[in-house]
C-alpha cells in the first residue's frame, strides 16, 4: 500500500492524508472509505473521520491491528458491517451523533476498546 506523508498544513489539499506526528500515523478521512480499503494497515494509529464523508465500508479498517484511536466528527456517517472487526489495539471510538444504527461486528474483536462515545443528536 502506499502511503504519502504531508506536513499537517498542506493536508486540506488530500483527498485522505497519512500525517506522521510524534512517531504515529494519523489518516485522516476526507472522503468515503470503499470495502477493504485499509485492511490489515498495521501503521495506522489514529483515524479521524471528516464531517463529509457519508460512507465507511465492510472491513473498511479490518484488522488494522495497530490502531488506538476513532473519532467521526460528521453527523451521520453511515457504518458498514465490521468496518473496525480484528482492531485488536482500538480504546477509544468516537461515533456519529446521528447514527441511525450500529452495525452487526462493527467493533467485533476489539479487545482493548474500554470508551465508546455516542454524541448526544
Amino acid at each position: 500500500m502506499f502511503s504519502q506523508f504531508i506536513p499537517a498544513e498542506s493536508t486540506e489539499q488530500q483527498p485522505d492524508a497519512k500525517l506522521q506526528i510524534w512517531a504515529k500515523l494519523v489518516l485522516i478521512v476526507r472522503k468515503d472509505v470503499d470495502n477493504n480499503k485499509y485492511s490489515q494497515d498495521t501503521n495506522l494509529n489514529e483515524v479521524i473521520i471528516r464531517n463529509y464523508v457519508k460512507n465507511i465500508g465492510v472491513d473498511a479498517f479490518f484488522q488494522c491491528t495497530n490502531i488506538k484511536k476513532v473519532t467521526f466528527e460528521g453527523l451521520n456517517t453511515k457504518i458498514q458491517i465490521c468496518a473496525f472487526d480484528g482492531c485488536t489495539g482500538l480504546k477509544t471510538l468516537t461515533l456519529p451523533s446521528q447514527l441511525e444504527e450500529i452495525p452487526d461486528g462493527m467493533c467485533r474483536n476489539c479487545v482493548a476498546l474500554t470508551r465508546l462515545t455516542i454524541p448526544n443528536s
